[in-house]
C-alpha cells in the first residue's frame, strides 16, 4: 500500500459542507466533486484520472443532447460541472485531522461546493474517513470510489465501490475452494503469501485472507511473509500442510516468489495468483512455463480497451481510469432518469437518494457494471490456467452475485493431468485416487474371478493380481447389469498414489 501520499484536503472538506440546496445544484446544472490524490505514481491519480472525467462529460452531453431532441420536457440537459480543489496537504498513512483545519470550520458553516455526487477517494483509508464521520453527520451525497477495497469501507451509507472489494474476492475462495466438480476436488487448507511490499488492492485483497474473519473461519490458511518463507515450504518436508499457495501480484511477482526452483514448478503445487486488473491474459495468449501450475484469478474479458500501466506515456489507460469515467456516464444516467419523473417531487427533494445507484446495473468502457444493494461490485471474475502448450485459457467463472462456480474447459490440458491436485500433500497412504471398472464374473459373485476387461485389460488384471488388498466394496446392478448367465459387479479401487 502506498504511504505517505498527497492529500486534496479542501475537497475532503467540501463534502463536510453539506446543504439543504445541494440538490437544486443537480437539477439546475449537475455538479460533481472529485476527490483523488495528484501525485505522479498512483494509477488513479488526478493527473490521468481527468483527461477521462472530461471525457465522459463531452459523452454525457452529446446523450442528453439528443435525448432532449426526443422528450426536451424531460431530461435534464444541463452541463456536468466538476468542482476540484487542488491545495495538497502530507498526511502520514492517508490519514485525515480536519477538526483541526480551521478551513473546514468556515466550509461546515455554510457552503455551496457540495454537488449531487462525489468520485474518489481511492484509498481506503480516506474514504473511510470520510463515511465515518458520514454516519454521525447524517450526510447523504452518494460517493463512486474506484478502491476503497478495505472492509471499515464495507456496507456503508452512501459508498458505492466501482471494483470489486475485498469482501467479494475473500467470498471467491471460501467457496472456490469449497467448490467440488469433475476436474477439481474439495479443498481445505492453503498457504497465504503477502508480499512487503503491495499495491492498493493486494494490500486489501490478502489482508481479507490473512485476517481472522470469513477466510480464516473456513479455510485453515497458513501465513507466510518473505519470498523465502515460500520457498522453504516448496521444498521438500514432511511438514507441509497444504499444496495450495495463494498471492496477489502479477506473473512478474511470481517468477520473483519462485527464483528459478524447479520444485516450485512441479505440478504437485497449485498457485493462485490475484490479478484483477490486468489484461495479458486476453490480450496476449502466450504464457510462461512458470505459470503452468497457476491458476489466475481475473477481471472479465469486457474491456473496451487496452490497459497500458505506464505512467509516463500519453496514452496511459487502466481500470481505475476507466471506473471513473464510467461513474461520470453511471450520474448522468442517473439524473437522467430522476429528471423525468415528477418534477415538483423533484424539485422537493434535498438531496439525490443513494439508492438510485444501488442495486443496479449499467454498462461503460470496462464493460458490464453490476452494484449490489450495498453499492459494491460484483463481476463474473475469470480463473485462468496455462495449457500444456503455454497459452492463457479460461478454467471457470466465478459470479460474485451468487457465488457459484462454472467450469468452462471441460477437458482441460494442464500440467495436473485430468484434475487439478489435493489440497494435502502426498504420504504415501492410501489417497483418493479411485479407479472404477466392471468386472464381469461367474454366477458365483464371491469367486472374484475376472473372465472379461475393457481394452485396457492388462492394466486391470495386474492390479488385481498385485494389489487385491485395496479392493473395497461391491455396488449392485445399476452400473454393471447382469448379462445372461453372467453377473457383474462395480469395484472402487482405492490405490496409494505411488501405485498408480
Amino acid at each position: 500500500m502506498i504511504r505517505g501520499s498527497w492529500w486534496l484536503v479542501l475537497s475532503f472538506v467540501g463534502i463536510l459542507a453539506a446543504s439543504c440546496g445541494a440538490f437544486r445544484r443537480c437539477v439546475d446544472g449537475v455538479t460533481i466533486n472529485v476527490i483523488l490524490l495528484e501525485d505522479e505514481e498512483s494509477p488513479w491519480s488526478l493527473k490521468y484520472v481527468e483527461k477521462e472525467i472530461r471525457e465522459a462529460i463531452k459523452e454525457d452531453t452529446a446523450i442528453n443532447a439528443a435525448e432532449a431532441q426526443l422528450a426536451p420536457l424531460n431530461v435534464l440537459t444541463a452541463p456536468v460541472f466538476i468542482r476540484k480543489h487542488l491545495e495538497e496537504r502530507r498526511e502520514p498513512q492517508l490519514r485525515l485531522h480536519t477538526n483541526t483545519n480551521p478551513l473546514s470550520c468556515l466550509l461546515l458553516q455554510g457552503s455551496d461546493e457540495l454537488g449531487c455526487a462525489v468520485l474518489g477517494p481511492t484509498c481506503t483509508l480516506a474514504t473511510f474517513s470520510i463515511v465515518d464521520l458520514e454516519k454521525g453527520l447524517g450526510l447523504s451525497t452518494p460517493i463512486m470510489s474506484a478502491g476503497s477495497f478495505g472492509p471499515s469501507c464495507d456496507y456503508t451509507l452512501n459508498l458505492q465501490r466501482l471494483l470489486p472489494p475485498a469482501r467479494k474476492i475473500s467470498d471467491f475462495f471460501i467457496h472456490f475452494w469449497k467448490e467440488k466438480n469433475t476436474i477439481k476436488p474439495e479443498w481445505k487448507t492453503a498457504y497465504v503469501y503477502k508480499k512487503p511490499s503491495n499495491t492498493e488492492d493486494c494490500y486489501w485483497y490478502m489482508s481479507a485472507l490473512d485476517a481472522d474473519g470469513k477466510f480464516a473461519t473456513n479455510i485453515s490458511r497458513t501465513l507466510l511473509w518473505k519470498p523465502e518463507d515460500v520457498r522453504d515450504i516448496l521444498s521438500p518436508q514432511k511438514n507441509r500442510t497444504s499444496n495450495l499457495f495463494i498471492m496477489c501480484g502479477s506473473p512478474t511477482d511470481l517468477l520473483e516468489v519462485k527464483n528459478g526452483s524447479k520444485s516450485a514448478d512441479s505440478s504437485e503445487f497449485l498457485f493462485v495468483l490475484i490479478d484483477l486488473y490486468n489484461d495479458v491474459y486476453y490480450t496476449n495468449m502466450s504464457s510462461l512455463q512458470e505459470m503452468k501450475n497457476v491458476l489466475v484469478l481475473t477481471m472479465p474479458n469486457s474491456r473496451k480497451y487496452t490497459i497500458n500501466s505506464d505512467l509516463t506515456d500519453n496514452n496511459t489507460m487502466n481500470d481505475y481510469m476507466a471506473a471513473y469515467h464510467d461513474s461520470v456516464l453511471h450520474i448522468g444516467q442517473v439524473m437522467r432518469e430522476i429528471a423525468a419523473k415528477n418534477q415538483t417531487e423533484i424539485q422537493q427533494m434535498d438531496f439525490v437518494n443513494v439508492n438510485y445507484f444501488r442495486n443496479t446495473s449499467f454498462n461503460g468502457t470496462a464493460g458490464d457494471y453490476k452494484l449490489d444493494v450495498h453499492g459494491d461490485r460484483d463481476a463474473n471474475l475469470s480463473v485462468i490456467y496455462t495449457t500444456t502448450g503455454n497459452e492463457y485459457k479460461v478454467l471457470f467463472t466465478f459470479d460474485t452475485e451468487y457465488n457459484q462456480t462454472k467450469l468452462v474447459d471441460k477437458a482441460p490440458s494442464f500440467i495436473w493431468g485430468k484434475r487439478l491436485p489435493e489440497y494435502k500433500p502426498d504420504t504415501g497412504k492410501a489417497n483418493t485416487h479411485h479407479l472404477h471398472t466392471c468386472l464381469l464374473v461367474l454366477h458365483d459373485r464371491w469367486e472374484k474371478k475376472p473372465i472379461a476387461f475393457n481394452k485396457k485389460s492388462d492394466y486391470f488384471r495386474q492390479i488385481l493380481t498385485n494389489h487385491s488388498s485395496y479392493l473395497k466394496e461391491t455396488a449392485g446392478t445399476d452400473f454393471c447389469p447382469q448379462v445372461g448367465e453372467l453377473s457383474c459387479f462395480s469395484v472402487n479401487f482405492f490405490l496409494p498414489t505411488n501405485k498408480l
